[in-house]
């Protein structure tokens, strides 16, 4: 019996960061069709103030983003208490 895509992410608590809104905007989308819980940041700085605030079970980010990028974001998370991977 297929799973159905809605299913695959329930209840998983997703934090997504772009930049960029219609990217933001269809990966939103896509992963709460799949099922999962959405909650978006539009710059690294924002999404590490969301991550502290909320501890999503798993982070989406763009990359290369302007100013503070994703990889800054993730060094941040790794660092911060509790050693995040």
């Amino acid at each position: 019996m297929p799973i159905r895509m809605s299913a695959r992410l329930a209840g998983v608590f997703i934090l997504l960061v772009d930049d960029d809104p219609d990217a933001r905007e269809l990966l939103e989308y896509a992963l709460s069709e799949a099922g999962g819980t959405v909650v978006t940041a539009s710059t690294a700085a924002e999404a590490l103030e969301r991550f502290k605030a909320s501890s999503p079970s798993i982070v989406v980010t763009d990359v290369a983003m302007p100013s503070l990028d994703g990889v800054w974001l993730c060094e941040q998370i790794r660092a911060l208490p509790g050693g995040h991977q």
